[in-house]
């Protein structure tokens, strides 16, 4: 899921997020975090939408 962390700098993944900084979090891995970060995306709603969009259309005219 994707988080931005709220004010104190957080450590993950071999890197440090800044206040305002993003980036992708494992669900697992937010137990004990909520105070310090802000869900900006959850895993639910992404999965939720996969099979379900249609390919966008092709801009070329069609015949000929």
């Amino acid at each position: 899921m994707k988080v931005r962390v709220k004010e104190t700098p957080i450590r993950y993944g071999k890197r440090t997020y800044r206040a305002g900084e993003t980036f992708e979090l494992e669900e697992t891995h937010l137990t004990g975090l909520e105070r310090l970060v802000e869900v900006m995306e959850a895993v639910e709603a992404e999965e939720a939408g996969k099979g379900t969009k249609k390919p966008p259309k092709s801009e070329k005219p069609k015949g000929g």
